[in-house]
């Protein structure tokens, strides 16, 4: 009894060893679920291949990915936007660009415009008073014309270039004007109307400096106005003895 006891245990023993080598083929089938999940089946031939082919390997049918639909809007988006960014900058270019052309001509015809001014006041100052017919008149004519009717005076003399003589009586202190008059038939006889002459340059003045109240002389010009109470305004082209 004792000897078969211990033999009938070995068989046991014996028996445990396939339950162990069975739970192996369980490991190994978790493998192609793993697996799997980076296979697509073909949609020609429904044979597996990996999601990042675009052709099977089996009947070599092309298995391009689709797009889908949030990428085709967020395409659009990005070109709406990318339309209105162009037309933005566009706009702001030609903007920028109209407003550069506009200072531009704006400059030039400012220059044109003092360039011409220029010219002409060069022209005028170049001007030779000796090419102007000067009317020679008496004072003694002008002032009795005035004093008779001063609407007639003015259709007479304003506008007309002139040459008179007569007494200096008074020079202003600046420089900017002297005064004649007709010779007084009494001494303290009081001229209502007299002749303003107005000096222009320098080279007037310097003349004038040389000169003194009671000289006779003699004014070139023309004349610029007519007063029925002061008289005559005259612009000096010349002045002398």
């Amino acid at each position: 009894m004792s000897s078969e006891f211990p033999s009938n245990q070995q068989p046991a023993t014996s028996n445990q060893q396939p339950a162990t080598s069975n739970q192996q083929p369980a490991t190994s089938n978790q493998q192609p679920a793993t697996s799997n999940n980076n296979l697509k089946p073909c949609k020609h031939c429904g044979h597996m291949m990996a999601k990042s082919a675009e052709t099977c390997p089996q009947c070599g049918g092309k298995n391009k990915s689709k797009i889908s639909c949030l990428q085709i809007g967020c395409l659009i988006v990005f070109i709406f936007f990318s339309f209105i960014f162009i037309g933005t900058c566009s706009k702001n270019y030609n903007t920028a660009v109209s407003d550069h052309n506009y200072r531009t001509n704006n400059t030039a015809t400012q220059q044109n415009n003092n360039s011409a001014a220029e010219k002409q006041a060069t022209a005028k100052t170049n001007a030779q008073p000796s090419a102007v017919q000067y009317m020679k008149v008496p004072i003694q004519e002008m002032m009795a014309d005035v004093k008779a009717n001063a609407l007639k005076a003015t259709q007479k003399y304003k506008g007309k270039y002139i040459q008179v003589s007569g007494v200096l009586t008074n020079i202003e202190s600046s420089g900017r004007y002297l005064v004649i008059e007709q010779p007084a038939e009494h001494e303290f006889d009081i001229q209502m109307h007299h002749i303003n002459c107005y000096i222009k340059n320098e080279q007037q003045k310097n003349k004038v400096l040389n000169m003194n109240i009671g000289d006779t002389i003699t004014v070139k010009g023309k004349c610029r106005d007519v007063g029925e109470i002061v008289g005559y305004y005259i612009d000096l082209d010349d002045v002398s003895k």
